[in-house]
């Protein structure tokens, strides 16, 4: 379809509808997508694990990539949102973040450039996709992972 031709660049060669949905739910274009260098993840589940730290059960699951980057651009480690999310003790998981690292917001390189531009305003929001969404529209925007940023 169209919509698979103009994402398939975060899709990576993937055909998921139903990232594909996730990502138009959250109103997010294709030129945002390959700013953030967001992507399915295609690896394998020993190297999701080794991402991770952790190993999960990959059966059925699609994982969405986001990079953090620090301000010099570099990426320590992504995080990534399952579809579907995983259920452990009753408890919906949605988004996984690597063990032993610590929380950092989420600021894509070009927020980077405005760290000392005190007449630009930042926006803070819950989440990659909602800070991503902000950027969309030309705000500064940094994302926390989740209320307990982590």
């Amino acid at each position: 379809s169209i919509l698979m031709k103009e994402f398939n660049d975060f899709l990576n060669n993937t055909n998921s509808k139903e990232v594909l949905e996730d990502v138009i739910k959250s109103g997010l274009s294709p030129n945002i997508l390959k700013l953030a260098g967001a992507k399915v993840f295609t690896g394998s589940k020993e190297e999701l694990q080794a991402k991770l730290g952790f190993s999960i059960d990959t059966n059925g699951r699609i994982f969405i990539e986001f990079p953090y980057f620090t301000q010099e651009g570099l990426i320590p480690f992504y995080r990534y949102k399952v579809l579907p999310p995983i259920v452990i003790d009753g408890k919906e998981i949605k988004y996984l973040h690597p063990k032993n690292t610590p929380a950092i917001p989420y600021i894509l390189p070009i927020i980077w450039e405005v760290k000392d531009k005190s007449n630009r305003p930042i926006w803070i929001t819950e989440g990659e996709k909602k800070a991503l969404k902000l950027i969309q529209y030309g705000k500064n925007a940094i994302g926390l992972s989740g209320v307990w940023n982590f």
